[in-house]
Formats: structure tokens, sequence, C-alpha cells
């Protein structure tokens, strides 16, 4: 009876550890998966291929695991159809190449196991197949081999597929034995430059010769594999300052150090902002916010839609499985300026030109506007630290030229009118606005509106016109040249003095009284003498 017992007792034990190690061997098994980049508005999916099963072990202790296709995937190797195919162990096939089996599982960085990432996920959205949701917080997964993507919903979407708009590039992950912490890969990136102008980010703006115009760019180091090699990798950026721009030798891109992780060169016009290999591979995935800004100099283009460009031209790698394999991206700012010409004629004989005539120009704060001037072209070029404050028309057209202005409202006050004529008792107004675009943006053609003393108008270029085409008394320049004017007229007669004008009209009023008074009172006492006679 006892031998029974302990017979017995030996089967239970033996049964309990057959069963045990089959539970171990055979278990339905999940992991933790995690991404440590996870965007901000994005979401994640994962997509099981394969359920993994774990078989046994080998010599060394590592964990051998068989792989099943899932049934969502199953039509995927179908047939060659979609260029895979499975062996008889589910190893993945590429024209007889393994892809993905034994020791490929993990290998998710070669050229051949991202476009079988790409391939994979294609399907999972032409097919609608659900998948897990992840994210930055750990998620458990049955094991198995995933393929990974993030996808971009609306925010009120309530469709669980997979058929959304799909962002970075997806990334093949086997699930098996321990967590995974996935680095999703974007070997792309975008570029924008932009012109900072009253706490805005703009495309285009205008200034005065001598202002500072301040620039943005603003980028992403692209995102690659954890065992990149950095002697691969390149991120240039390319600035172009054309020749009415200077550059202020001011650049700052935050979360770098110069001469550290990038370098700046400026040589003529360009300027070369290099990052260094060990900085990139430091920084993937992490946004460049580089500020610099550059002066408007007396060489700018002015009335002009060609403007004053800046241009930037990003150099990246973008793929470090080949050589040499780099993308480029553009983008420009432009800065525009204005001019006119003061026209001052006889107001009786208008096709008479007046030299001679001076002027002082104030803009809208009252501050005297200064210049250089240039005797042979006779134009005043606006400049901070000019020492020139009156512009003089000049020759038989009575013509000087004004460059360089913001947009804005001026006054032109006549300081000194030419000899044996009447100096302007008021100022002329002078508005230069730039004519936008549909998207409001300044096209480089200038708009220019006067008024005031001295019939002051807009002339040349082309009359502006309503919506019912009646003429609104603006002029527009032809976006190439300073062809717009501000008509001043003159005319003949004696000009009285600013300070104690009134006074000095009083007296001289007063006097032709008295003269009438004493040739009258003469007169009459004349009379007077004749009669008594």
């Amino acid at each position: 009876m006892q031998m029974t017992k302990k017979m017995i007792a030996g089967v239970v034990v033996a049964l309990t550890m057959a069963l045990c190690l089959a539970a171990t061997a055979f278990a339905a098994t999940t992991q933790d998966m995690s991404i440590t980049n996870a965007k901000d508005g994005s979401t994640y999916k994962a997509f099981q291929v394969m359920t993994a099963e774990q078989v046994g072990t080998d010599n060394d202790g590592k964990a051998l695991y068989a792989y099943t296709v899932s049934d969502d995937f199953a039509g995927f190797f179908k047939d060659g159809a979609n260029g895979y195919t499975l062996d008889d162990q589910n190893q993945i096939l590429k024209d007889g190449k393994v892809v993905a089996g034994d020791d490929r599982w993990t290998n998710t960085n070669a050229t051949d196991a991202a476009a079988l990432a790409s391939a994979l996920e294609k399907y999972a959205v032409a097919k609608g197949i659900k998948g897990t949701a992840v994210s930055s917080a750990a998620a458990a997964l049955p094991e198995g081999f995933y393929v990974v993507a993030e996808t971009v919903s609306t925010e009120d979407s309530t469709d669980d597929s997979a058929a959304k708009e799909i962002a970075t590039k997806p990334i093949l992950v086997n699930l098996t034995g321990a967590a995974a912490e996935i680095t999703l890969k974007d070997d792309t990136t975008t570029l924008e430059k932009k012109i900072v102008e009253g706490g805005k980010l703009v495309d285009t703006n205008n200034v005065n010769i001598g202002d500072d115009v301040d620039y943005q760019i603003n980028t992403k180091i692209p995102t690659y594999e954890a065992n990149v090699d950095t002697t691969k990798l390149m991120f240039k950026l390319t600035d172009t300052f054309s020749e009415g721009l200077t550059y202020n030798d001011d650049i700052a891109i935050e979360g770098f150090t110069k001469d550290t992780d990038y370098t700046a060169t400026l040589d003529g016009q360009v300027l070369t902002i290099e990052f260094t290999p060990a900085a990139i591979a430091a920084h993937q995935g992490e946004a460049v916010k580089a500020t610099y800004s550059a002066k408007l100099n007396d060489k700018a283009k002015v009335d002009s839609t060609e403007g004053n460009p800046n241009t930037v031209k990003l150099e990246y790698t973008n793929n470090t499985n080949e050589e040499e394999s780099h993308k480029t991206l553009n983008d420009e700012t432009k800065t525009f300026t204005y001019g006119f010409n003061v026209h001052k004629v006889d107001k009786v004989a208008p096709s008479t030109g007046l030299a001679d005539a001076k002027f002082e120009l104030k803009d809208k704060d009252g501050n005297v506007v200064k210049f250089d001037y240039d005797k042979a072209t006779d134009t005043y070029t606006v400049n901070p630290n000019g020492t020139v404050t009156e512009i003089v028309s000049v020759g038989g057209e009575g013509l000087a030229t004004v460059k360089g202005l913001d947009e804005g409202t001026y006054t032109l006050t006549e300081t000194q009118a030419p000899d044996e004529y009447t100096k302007l008792s008021e100022p002329v107004t002078v508005t230069i606005a730039d004519k936008k675009d549909a998207n409001g943006d300044n096209t480089g053609v200038a708009v220019l509106t006067a008024g005031g003393a001295g019939n002051a108008k807009g002339e040349g270029g082309t009359k502006v016109v309503d919506g019912d085409g009646n003429e609104t008394g603006s002029v527009e320049s032809d976006g190439s040249t300073i062809n717009i004017n501000v008509y001043v007229e003159n005319a003949k007669g004696i000009s009285l003095p600013e300070t104690g004008a009134m006074t000095a009209l009083y007296c001289m009023v007063g006097g032709m009284l008295l003269v009438v008074a004493g040739a009258a009172y003469y007169l009459v006492s004349r009379r007077a003498s004749k009669s008594n006679r």
C-alpha cells in the first residue's frame, strides 16, 4: 500500500513538473512597448505581423522563438503579391533573400528592412487593419514581430482603423524576451525661413535703408538609427544675402554652442552654418531655431518687385545606408524699400522746373530724415548717420530723388524757395504704401499719395483707380525704377518769414492804410486850400 502511494505521488509530481514546463514554454507572453520620441498631437500604432512563441533555448541560454503569420497579414505574403514570401520557417524573403528571420528579426536599420516596413505599413493602410495604440507610456503587447508607424488623425475622429495619414517612417520591432523602447526613424525634415517683425513671423517686410532685418530659421535634425555612422551625417545651412543686405555677425542657435556644435563662416555674401557630426547625432529629432540679422545698405533695390532677398538652403543626410545620400530644401524672404522724386515747378508754367528749392523731410514721429547725397545723380539716400538734412531741387526739370524709405507718412517742408518765388506756407504730406498681393504680402510696388501746399499731388507711374474706375489721386511705381514724383508748385511773389509772419502782415497792412490815409488827407487839404483862396 505504501509503495502504491509513493508511485502515485511520483506520478503527480512528474505530471506537475511537465505541466509547469509546458506552461513556461508555450504560455502567451506580453512585453512592454513604448516610443522614446513621441510627438505631441501624433498617435502611433503597432501592427502585429507575426506572433512569436518561445519553443526553447540555445546552448547559451538564449530563448528560441517560432513565428507564425498573423491573420491580418497572411494576405500580404500570399503568392508573393507584394514582393515578399515566406520559407518553411516563416522567415520573410525578398527575391529569395532573407530580410527578416534568424538573426535578422532585430535588424531594423538596413535598407531592405526599411523597405519591408514601408510595404507592411502601406498594406495595413490599404486593408484598414486595426493596430494597437502605443505612446511614450509603456503598453503591454503580445510577443511578436511588429511594424510600428505614426498616424495623424483628426481630433473628433472615432475611426480606429489605420487608414489615416501616415507621418513618420515606419519601423520593424521584434518584441520578444524584453521590453522595447522605440525611437522612430524620421530622416526627413522641414525648413522655414521668416522675417521677425513686430513679434510676428512674415515672409516680406519693408524698412528704411540703414535699418536691421531680423531673421529666424526653423528646422529639425532628422532622427537616424541608434547605431548610425556619424561620419556619414551632414546638416548644413547656406544663407545667401543679396547685395543690399549686410550680415551683422550675430548668429545664435538655441540649445547649440557656436564653434562647438556648429561653425558659422561668412564668405562675401554667403553665410554657411555647418553642424558637427557629433552634434547631429546627439540632437537627433530636435528642433533647430537659428536667429540672426542683416542691415539694409545703400545698394538695396528701391521700388523694385525683385526686392532684397535672403535665401537659405538646407543640405542634410537622408539615408545613412547610402553613400552621399543628401537632400536639399530651400526658402526665401524679401525686404523692400521705397523712393520718389521731388518735382518742383512754376505754378503758372508747370512745364518749367525750378532749381534751388530746399526741403526738409520728416517721418511720422517728426524726426528729420538724414541722407547721403550723390551729386552725380542728384540722389538722396537715407542714412541714419548721414549729415545731409535738406533736399535741393536741381536742373531745368527741378528734380531731386529720394530713396531708401520705409512705408509710412512723411512731411515735406520747403525751407527755401527759388529766387523770386514764394516759399510754401505749409508742408506737403507724402504717404508711401506697398501694393500688397492677395495674401497680404508686400510686392515692392510703391503707391504714393501726396497733398497739401503747392497743389501737391502724385505724378508719374500709373494712376490708381478704385473699383468703379475713378482715379484716387494716388500713383504707383512700375516695380523696377523710381518713376513716381511728388509734384509741388511755387508761385512768384514775396515770401514772408515764418517767425512773426502774422505780425509782419499786420504791419504791412497798417502801413498801407497809413499811406492811403495820408494820401486822402493830402487831397482833402489841397481842395480846402483852393476853396479858401
